[in-house]
């Protein structure tokens, strides 16, 4: 730490955000060049070698914590199809579905251009850590994983964001929260 005050200040003012962003930039992270072409090599693996670039996609599912499903848990897979798709015909991007679980439910359509990754046998730490970190987007709900795209200083779009409380720590990033709804409150006209 250089600057011990500078630092109680920021705790203090709990501003996180600005503290890791811009007082602290050394807390990021950047792959080796051994791990970029590890990396590539897990791409050729998935055969996704012909597309410009890669994008990876996460979201929660309420199974690998084994408890009931929370907000930040998504229930319909279906909903991510149309931007699946585009990003693969329109961008000419690869996307890469993030997790992993005992009983992680396989993705419900097979599209050319998508890898089932959180399904697969190549999951492990390691891989989570180098096809993150050398993405060209992370798009995904608010988890441990999407901490990855902070560290690495990887643009995100994160939708179903709660809780509302938490700073936008991902520069070039967006954030979209989770839409809530009283199914008792009736508006009257």
């Amino acid at each position: 730490i250089k600057d011990p005050e500078q630092f109680k200040k920021n705790i203090n003012n709990f501003d996180i955000s600005k503290m890791l962003n811009k007082t602290y930039p050394k807390l990021t992270l950047n792959l080796t060049n051994d791990e970029k072409q590890e990396c590539k090599n897990l791409i050729k693996k998935f055969n996704l070698e012909k597309y410009d670039d890669y994008v990876t996609l996460h979201f929660r599912d309420y199974k690998y914590r084994d408890i009931f499903p929370g907000p930040r848990d998504t229930k319909n897979l279906d909903s991510y199809i149309k931007t699946i798709e585009y990003l693969i015909k329109q961008k000419n991007y690869a996307v890469i579905r993030m997790g992993r679980d005992k009983e992680i439910q396989p993705f419900p359509k097979k599209i050319e251009g998508f890898f089932d990754y959180a399904s697969s046998e190549y999951t492990s730490d390691k891989n989570d850590i180098l096809l993150v970190g050398n993405s060209r987007l992370y798009i995904g709900t608010n988890s441990g994983l999407a901490m990855l795209s902070y560290k690495f200083r990887i643009p995100a779009c994160f939708v179903n964001y709660v809780p509302f409380s938490k700073s936008s720590w991902v520069p070039n990033s967006f954030y979209f929260p989770k839409n809530f709804f009283n199914i008792d409150y009736i508006l009257v006209d």
